[in-house]
C-alpha cells in the first residue's frame, strides 16, 4: 500500500520557499523517496499555501527514507532557513494508497 505525505506550508519569503524546496526535493529523492511534488493553492480557503507531496512504496520505505534525512545535514539547513525567512508548517497528512 502506497504511502504519500502531504505538507501544506505558509510562505512568507517565496525566494528562500523556492530555494529550499528545490534542495528538499533532491534531499528528499536521494534517501530514496519515489516522487516529490509541490504546488500552490491559488483559490479556496488555504489560498497561497504550498502544498508538499512525497511519496512512498509502503510505511518501511517511508521510515527507512525518514531516517536517512533525519541524518542529512540538508534537513537542518532547510529547517533553519524556512524557520528564519517566516516560512512555517500548517498542516501534515499521512494518505493511504488503495493500490493493493
Amino acid at each position: 500500500m502506497s504511502v504519500t505525505i502531504a505538507t501544506r506550508y505558509l510562505v512568507a519569503d517565496a525566494d528562500v520557499g523556492m530555494a529550499e524546496v528545490k534542495r528538499a526535493k533532491a534531499m528528499w529523492l536521494r534517501a530514496g523517496a519515489k516522487d516529490f511534488r509541490s504546488r500552490q493553492f491559488f483559490t479556496g480557503e488555504f489560498n497561497g499555501q504550498w502544498l508538499f507531496h512525497i511519496d512512498f512504496e509502503d510505511f518501511a520505505h517511508l521510515q527507512k527514507c525518514r531516517a536517512t534525512v533525519q541524518k542529512s545535514k540538508d534537513s537542518a539547513t532547510i529547517q533553519r532557513n524556512n524557520a528564519k525567512a517566516g516560512n512555517k508548517m500548517v498542516a501534515r497528512e499521512i494518505l493511504l494508497g488503495l493500490d493493493g
